[in-house]
């Protein structure tokens, strides 16, 4: 099961890398959080590519890879607080327009990124080579538990509920929930499908998230929605000059 679902979920991420890429490719004023949202998606998707390659490859090359792998499934995860933050923002919820919350925001995700930097750092030689339902990876021997991203996950669900109460747009809470729970189960046998699975969900909702705050009626076309970006682009770069 998992030889296909791995290639199925890197696919879908790869799609999602690229739909946000085309979202944001008329918006000069885009925001970092978006840009952090893309550089998740493709973290993801390479550890994806990596799973679903793994046994065509050579031990040594597959422990190599393995290592950028680990480090980057996790690595910029907490900085989705601060792509949480900028939706909010962006969606006009009470108190996200504050400069000292977004310092705080910015300040907290790049410690829990460091964070979690270090910790992989220690367990850079803490692997061992495995079989998971006919995929060949390296996995930890002992591993960390996931504590930081049920945090990460948690604070972004909770802002997904402000978001749902302030624009009656629920996904954002639902692609954290799922996040969570996804989470919470690290010791059954299929958890890591579970939880590649669950990157595939939350993604989808911020990629449709950030789509519904370029068009807030979500009912535009691709091709009007392209429009109206170039047409606010141009309109700003006129204001500026």
């Amino acid at each position: 099961m998992a030889t296909f679902l791995y290639p199925l979920f890197t696919i879908a991420l790869l799609w999602l890398f690229f739909r946000l890429w085309r979202l944001r490719k008329n918006n000069q004023s885009i925001a970092a959080g978006v840009l952090i949202l893309q550089l998740v998606i493709f973290c993801w998707a390479f550890d994806g590519v990596i799973l679903s390659l793994g046994r065509f490859s050579e031990d040594d090359l597959l422990m190599n890879m393995s290592h950028a792998r680990l480090v980057l499934r996790n690595l910029f995860v907490p900085l989705l607080l601060v792509t949480g933050y900028e939706f909010a923002s962006r969606g006009e919820v009470p108190g996200f327009q504050n400069k000292i919350i977004r310092l705080v925001v910015w300040l907290i995700s790049l410690s829990l990124t460091g964070f979690t930097g270090f910790i992989e750092w220690q367990l850079r030689d803490d692997l061992f080579l495995r079989e998971f339902m006919g995929v060949v990876l390296y996995d930890h021997v002992y591993g960390f538990p996931p504590f930081l991203s049920v945090l990460v996950f948690i604070v972004l669900t909770l802002m997904g509920v402000l978001i749902w109460r302030k624009l009656k747009w629920v996904w954002v809470w639902v692609g954290g929930l799922i996040a969570v729970m996804a989470s919470l189960f690290p010791l059954l046998a299929f958890a890591p499908l579970v939880a590649a699975g669950a990157q595939v969900v939350l993604a989808s909702c911020l990629v449709a998230t950030e789509r519904r705050l370029l068009a807030p009626d979500y009912s535009l076309t691709e091709g009007e929605l392209e429009s109206r970006i170039s047409q606010v682009t141009t309109g700003r770069s006129k204001k500026r000059s």
